[in-house]
């Protein structure tokens, strides 16, 4: 089994992220539970698949495949598709619900990934 970490939250002004390690199905529930405090809406993993996605999905929690090699800086290609998703999630949901929905970036327990997923939502939100 994955060892499971508590999510890191980031925010800037209406920009709400989270960042976590991946759950394994084990530590699925536990997920979802956090998530859910969280109110996550989408899930961009960055990582191999760890578990089985039916429990988010039947959570109302969509996902997005932005995989890139640990310890690697994610390509070009994934960097304007995570500005995509984060533009188009932020946008639908700034009208529809006020509860300020987040936005997960997901990957292993691995620092260069951690630091990438981090850098990605700072980059978006501001952040420095």
């Amino acid at each position: 089994d994955l060892m499971y970490y508590q999510p890191t939250p980031i925010s800037w002004n209406d920009y709400h992220f989270l960042i976590m390690s991946a759950p394994d199905n084990t530590s699925m529930k536990r997920c979802i539970k956090d998530l859910e405090n969280y109110n996550v809406k989408h899930l961009a993993r960055s990582c191999e698949r760890t578990y089985e996605e039916d429990q988010l999905q039947e959570a109302g929690i969509s996902i997005s495949e932005l995989m890139f090699p640990d310890g690697m800086l994610p390509q070009q290609e994934i960097i304007d598709e995570w500005l995509k998703i984060v533009d188009d999630f932020f946008e639908k949901h700034k009208e529809t619900n006020n509860d300020a929905p987040a936005n997960e970036a997901q990957s292993l327990e691995k620092a260069g990934k951690r630091r990438s997923n981090r850098d990605m939502s700072n980059m978006k939100s501001g952040g420095q």
